[in-house]
């Protein structure tokens, strides 16, 4: 009986078995994507003092294995996304922050950014202001919440400047020949009109868009492929399959190994709004609503624009909301040999 005894924690309970902790974490969902923030349990210590660029990179060659914990089955799914703040950081900023998935690591995530400010406030680990500087791989941004009464309403970020590298040609198997408009707007967006397939955006129609997203991302980073001549910041990391609809414009966003992103991507949506504008579409200070698969929306406006080397650089801004969905205490079972997994293209990777 007494093996049995359980302990009280907040409004639930363990029992007095031998777990080994290794993190805790707040979730979060921006328009239904949801984002894993890393708030204790994991000494970030020798990550303090560096940029945020160096500190991801320092985590990923010698902590590889939690993001896998955190974001792979069986603590997390193949659509799971993560985020670690770094509240003492070399960049010029009130916040660091870096951003995982399933396949690795990104320079910038619109989402995740408003995920994070959203949790760190309502928890009360970070001050109320009304703007804050954070620094990410990508460069810096700028982050504006609205608040009422200590909760966060929406949480606008001004974004990296973003320009337009060119336009390729792919030839899909069973589609033929597809136009790709290249994108920099802290992550290489590949935006793909769907017009030119045979599916809709429409959660029916998924697992094709998904197939169609993860082929084009291999043929344009592949050697060989249309781009490799190019001088690209970094590989393509989003495919954004995009439609134009007469009252709101809707996109679905296909990274990682073939994660859906839930939400309207806030990089994809300010690559998407550069593309509008370098097409003379959308005005400097118009709104546009951009809406994702679920309905979910995010609003963004070309802020201004300058002349850069090599043409022109947006200055995008984007908002959307975000809400905490769950704070976890994540333990591994000395006899749980599994590590962590996922499944895809037929295949098992474990992590042990």
């Amino acid at each position: 009986m007494e093996a049995n005894r359980m302990i009280p924690f907040g409004r639930f309970s363990v029992s007095t078995m031998d777990f080994d902790p290794f993190a805790e974490c707040v979730d979060t969902h921006t328009a239904g994507e949801p984002t894993r923030i890393l708030t204790g349990g994991f000494d970030v210590g020798e990550l303090d003092g560096q940029s945020a660029e160096a500190s991801r990179d320092l985590f990923a060659e010698r902590h590889d294995w939690l993001r896998k914990l955190l974001v792979r089955e069986p603590r997390g799914h193949e659509n799971m996304f993560g985020a670690v703040p770094l509240f003492e950081v070399a960049d010029d900023a009130d916040l660091g922050l870096f951003f995982f998935d399933n396949g690795g690591y990104l320079d910038m995530c619109g989402h995740g950014t408003i995920g994070v400010v959203t949790a760190l406030i309502e928890t009360g680990r970070l001050p109320e202001r009304s703007s804050y500087e954070i620094a990410t791989p990508a460069g810096t941004v700028t982050a504006e919440p609205t608040t009422e009464d200590g909760r966060v309403r929406s949480v606008q970020i001004d974004n990296v400047p973003s320009y337009v590298l060119g336009e390729t040609t792919v030839d899909l198997p069973g589609t033929g020949p597809v136009d790709v408009d290249i994108v920099y707007s802290g992550n290489v967006v590949a935006l793909v009109d769907a017009a030119q397939f045979e599916f809709e955006l429409e959660q029916s129609d998924l697992d094709r868009i998904r197939e169609c997203g993860r082929a084009l991302k291999r043929r344009l980073n592949a050697d060989g492929s249309p781009l490799a001549e190019e001088a690209l910041p970094a590989a393509v990391s989003v495919v954004e399959f995009y439609e134009r609809r007469p009252d709101v414009d809707r996109n679905v966003v296909v990274f990682g190994n073939g994660s859906i992103d839930r939400s309207p991507c806030g990089t994809g949506t300010c690559a998407k709004i550069t593309l509008l504008y370098e097409e003379g579409e959308l005005p400097v200070g118009t709104p546009y609503r951009y809406q994702s698969i679920l309905g979910g929306e995010f609003t963004a406006t070309v802020k201004n624009v300058e002349d850069g080397e090599d043409g022109v650089v947006v200055h995008p801004v984007v908002r959307g909301s975000a809400y905490v969905t769950g704070m976890h205490q994540f333990v591994r079972d000395p006899e749980d040999e599994l590590g962590s997994f996922h499944l895809g293209s037929g295949a098992t990777e474990l992590e042990q």
